[in-house]
């Protein structure tokens, strides 16, 4: 449990779409609805969290900066429940051109992680995605590893 929230009190943090949220119950993270948890997000399966990969990164960051102050949470609380390292992974388990391309998208201007690294690597050489992913990873990882 986090301290000022009420027990057993859903509190959606991020709206992925219409009806689906990620929420924050009992200190852990849900999906569900504006107005109830449906499923608590398994931190070994968290294919439920690449919706995030769908809207701009910097509004992700700010909307759960938001809902940390208005919560009364610590600051990068959210942030830091988030496992950005094993959401970037599932896009490799996922071998969708679809996904990949929105975590390139949102990587874009960022530097990257090892784990981002280590993926767009996997991305560059991947049988399954297509010539853009393959050329647009390639590209981020070299220019990561040889900066003009």
């Amino acid at each position: 449990m986090i301290d000022g929230l009420p027990a057993d009190s859903w509190s959606p943090v991020l709206q992925f779409d219409r009806t689906t949220w990620l929420g924050l119950l009992d200190g852990e993270l849900w999906f569900g609805t504006s107005e109830e948890p449906r499923r608590l997000m398994k931190l070994g399966n968290p294919v439920w969290l690449l919706p995030m990969y769908e809207h701009p990164r910097d509004r992700v960051l700010a909307d759960l900066a938001t809902r940390e102050k208005e919560l009364s949470l610590p600051e990068g609380y959210l942030v830091a429940s988030i496992p950005w390292d094993d959401v970037e992974k599932s896009v490799m388990t996922m071998g969708s051109t679809y996904w990949a391309e929105l975590l390139l998208d949102w990587c874009e201007g960022q530097p990257l992680t090892p784990t981002e690294m280590g993926v767009f690597t996997q991305l560059s050489q991947s049988s399954w995605a297509s010539q853009r992913v393959r050329h647009r990873a390639g590209i981020r990882v070299h220019r990561q590893l040889f900066p003009k």
